[in-house]
């Protein structure tokens, strides 16, 4: 597949053959994606639009409740050795504290993902990692997740090992991130593509993957235990309804790794579905929009807060393709909805809800959308105890009118005071992230 951002609804509908290798949204002529789309190593069988995945933090704090409107600090992150095409920003990570970023470039020559730390308010890159199999096609760096604590570092490469796909698993060491492993599906099988949405726990020694082309296109999400020096499978979910949702498109983990989300965004004609579980090995519960808003693609994008109790389930082309994110809340009978955000300017297929990401207590989130303001992008902050309400605005700081796609992959800290925001299309698809003090 090639992930690309879309520029109307329209162009998502060419990706409704699930099941049918090659199905590839169509590129904007606005954006530097009929590049991408000729970049030979990204274009491997798929046939899924997006999925954006987002982690949450380990520590809490509820001072966010009360962040102002001022103007904010962002700094940008790009590689030491970039290059156009590597999209980088296309995934995105970063630590409870909010102070070490992973950024994947799955264009890169044969993938990369770039760890960059915060020293003192001044951020710069620290390491790059690399594909160990060194293949052109494996898309290394399509998803990436960061341990709440910083100890350990995960890469999906969906299309390595003939799309089976697989992912890295790296351990923190002097201060270095060091290959320690690999974790590929036990009954996993050519065209699965494993990796494709990666989430670590607060403690990084529990990962849930997700597999959304799995056993002829029903999808599964694994989850994984790391003990010792080796990754073992706890359990398998699949998608409880039928074939050809798109099952694992998206998945996030909370802190404690006993609760997770998982997305499904192909689901009922693509208004999409999200499967929540509040205990591991505890039944699937199934998260809808309101129907009042017309859900599209929900769940191409899903985050779970540290707790585990509150859930955020991205629809970007909800609402005529202007967009939505559905918040959820755990009570005693699971979990309900109990708010839908949009963006207070919406100027039609802003695709709002692309990329979500919620803090530790629930009580912060940043909401992408890469297609506002002719496709340069805009992230959103919302904050509130209990009630989330937009807190403000953050356009493209690079803004051109060249297509950043600035929103595209989002992350927030566990405290909600730290954003990481990519644009991978920015410079000819050369792409960058923003560290964002929120």
């Amino acid at each position: 597949m090639i992930r690309s951002g879309v520029a109307a609804t329209a162009a998502l509908a060419a990706t409704l053959a699930f099941g049918v290798s090659g199905a590839v949204a169509a590129p904007s002529s606005r954006t530097p994606l009929a590049k991408v789309a000729a970049h030979d190593h990204m274009a491997v069988p798929s046939a899924l639009a997006h999925a954006i995945k987002h982690q949450v933090g380990l520590k809490a704090h509820d001072a966010i409740a009360g962040a102002s409107q001022t103007s904010t600090h962002q700094q940008e992150l790009q590689a030491s050795d970039g290059m156009p095409l590597d999209l980088l920003g296309l995934s995105v990570s970063l630590t409870a504290d909010g102070h070490t970023a992973l950024v994947g470039a799955p264009g890169r020559t044969v993938g990369a993902a770039y760890v960059f730390v915060d020293r003192g308010g001044k951020w710069s890159q620290s390491q790059v990692l690399q594909s160990p199999q060194g293949s052109a096609t494996d898309t290394f760096g399509w998803s990436v997740s960061l341990a709440g604590d910083g100890t350990t570092a995960l890469v999906g490469a969906y299309s390595a090992n003939d799309v089976a796909g697989t992912v890295y698993s790296y351990s923190l060491k002097n201060g270095r991130y060091v290959l320690d492993g690999h974790i590929n599906a036990p009954d996993g099988a050519p065209g699965d593509e494993f990796g494709y949405a990666v989430s670590l726990s607060g403690l990084g020694n529990v990962a849930l993957i997700g597999a959304p082309d799995h056993n002829g296109f029903q999808g599964a999400a694994y989850v994984f235990a790391h003990t010792g020096s080796s990754w073992h499978q706890l359990r398998e979910y699949t998608d409880p309804v039928t074939l050809g949702e798109a099952y694992g498109a998206s998945v996030s983990e909370a802190a404690d790794g006993l609760a997770g989300v998982v997305g499904a965004p192909f689901a009922n004609g693509a208004e999409g579905a999200a499967y929540a579980f509040s205990e591991l090995g505890s039944s699937q519960q199934t998260l809808v929009g309101d129907p009042a808003a017309q859900p599209f693609l929900f769940g191409l994008s899903v985050s779970i807060n540290g707790l585990g109790n509150r859930v955020l389930v991205g629809s970007p082309s909800a609402n005529l393709g202007s967009g939505a994110a559905f918040v959820f809340d755990q009570g005693k009978g699971g979990y309900t909805e109990s708010q839908e955000l949009v963006q207070s300017d919406s100027t039609g297929a802003d695709l709002f809800g692309y990329s979500v990401s919620i803090n530790y207590l629930g009580n912060a989130a940043v909401i992408g959308s890469p297609e506002r303001n002719a496709t340069d992008g805009s992230a959103y902050t919302f904050a509130g105890n209990g009630r989330l309400t937009q807190r403000r605005e953050l356009p493209d700081p690079a803004a051109a009118g060249q297509g950043d796609e600035y929103g595209d992959a989002v992350a927030i800290s566990g405290l909600g005071n730290e954003l990481l925001i990519g644009a991978p299309y920015t410079n000819n698809a050369q792409g960058a992230a923003w560290a964002v003090a929120n």
